[in-house]
């Protein structure tokens, strides 16, 4: 028969095995993951020629890789990553050069992301779009479509105004005039010789 000491001693055991039992933590197989997917799409607008397999994004969680990460873009399509629920924080490396132009900028868009940051619930599928632009680089030539030209109106002939009636502007010169003087005197002194001739 065992002692009351006894007895005690495992009365305290079995509390402390049933108090870990309770504190442990759940196994990840019960946890259902969540989807997250990325979709890299590249806009080019000045002359660029990158495709969204030249842009490399990382997943990160507490800094370190998911699995599956590093990924390049997939042009008509996303990447899928199955990941525990979280907070996992999205990056790229340097952007491509391509066609004479330095470099891309670009922003998320989606739900459940800030600044990078992405929240995962258990069982949630999320898909985040990675847009990238191009961006002319300092003193590259920026090809711009040739504007079309803005067709001018030909100007009406424009005809002058006839005057009808009215006095016809002097048109004699000084010179006219005083010969014209000059010859009446002539013919007025001509007449008065011959009128004093037929009186004598």
């Amino acid at each position: 028969m065992k002692s009351i000491k006894d007895l005690r001693k495992m009365s305290i055991a079995t509390t402390i095995g049933l108090g870990l039992l309770v504190l442990a933590p759940t196994s990840a197989s019960a946890v259902e993951n969540a989807t997250l997917n990325v979709k890299v799409v590249v806009v080019n607008s000045y002359g660029g020629t990158s495709t969204p397999e030249d842009f490399t994004i990382h997943v990160r969680f507490l800094m370190k890789e998911v699995p599956g990460s590093p990924f390049h873009g997939i042009t008509d399509s996303q990447t899928a990553l199955s990941l525990p629920p979280g907070s996992y924080l999205l990056t790229e490396d340097e952007p491509p050069v391509s066609g004479g132009y330095v470099t891309y900028y670009g922003n998320y868009s989606g739900t459940n992301i800030t600044d990078g940051f992405v929240t995962l619930a258990a069982g949630e599928v999320v898909t985040i779009t990675r847009t990238e632009y191009d961006w002319p680089a300092a003193g590259a030539a920026v090809v711009q479509p040739t504007p079309t030209p803005i067709p001018t109106a030909t100007p009406a002939p424009v005809t002058p105004a006839t005057q009808v009636g009215g006095t016809l502007p002097k048109t004699s010169s000084p010179w006219y005039n005083m010969l014209a003087i000059s010859l009446g005197l002539v013919l007025i002194g001509g007449l008065g010789f011959r009128v004093r001739r037929a009186v004598k």
